[in-house]
């Protein structure tokens, strides 16, 4: 039988050649901190210049501060390159009705529309939607009822911010990889052999 140890070397080996593998094809994971050459910004990179205005209310708030954190949590609004512009609409249902007529279960509902506004061109490059569903117990107490509530809006609110996270991070990735390429230097001239005769080119121009 194989030992531990010679196992464990085979399945390091594989795992490698898979990763070699990957890498070798162009695969990059989409929030390394450098690209796949050492003067290509990564997504991170472009992440930490985009800033995030004010949303309103106590859940714009959890949602903004949650949106630093994932972004950019140090970002500078003086340098940014990009804005995110976020409105967000809050509605609670209560479900689970007892025969009472009392609630026991309510759902707290999170739908934001943001949109990323590239500050150099001053308008919108991308636009979109995001939702959330968070659920609570509704108890006698309420306190206990109200802690409940708060901790299923800050779920909620974290769940958007991931979500919009991901969707700006698609753009930006896809942008830089759709963008054109500087064209290079062409071929370099063909070196003349010693001992050899150029043939002259016909001229194909008007008699004088």
């Amino acid at each position: 039988m194989w030992s531990f140890e010679r196992r464990h070397g085979i399945r390091v080996v594989v795992v490698g050649g898979i990763v070699a593998c990957l890498l070798g094809c162009g695969f990059h994971p989409l929030y390394m901190s450098g690209g796949s050459e050492p003067d290509e910004p990564g997504i991170s990179t472009e992440l930490a210049s985009v800033s995030v205005a004010p949303i309103p209310d106590r859940v714009g708030q959890l949602l903004r501060n949650d949106l630093l954190f994932l972004l950019a949590p140090t970002v500078d609004e003086r340098t940014a390159t990009y804005r995110l512009d976020v409105q967000l609409i809050e509605r609670i249902s209560e479900l689970a009705v007892e025969r009472s007529g009392f609630a026991t279960r309510a759902n707290l509902r999170l739908n934001a529309t943001f949109a990323l506004v590239d500050l150099n061109k001053g308008k919108a490059v991308m636009n979109s939607r995001a939702r959330a569903v968070s659920s609570y117990n509704i108890v006698n107490a309420s306190f206990s009822t109200l802690t409940a509530q708060n901790a299923a809006r800050e779920r909620a609110a974290r769940s958007i911010a991931e979500d919009i996270r991901s969707r700006v991070s698609a753009y930006l990735a896809g942008r830089d990889a759709g963008a054109p390429s500087a064209p290079g230097p062409g071929p370099a001239p063909m070196p003349s052999v010693p001992g050899t005769l150029e043939t002259p080119q016909p001229q194909y121009g008007a008699p004088k």
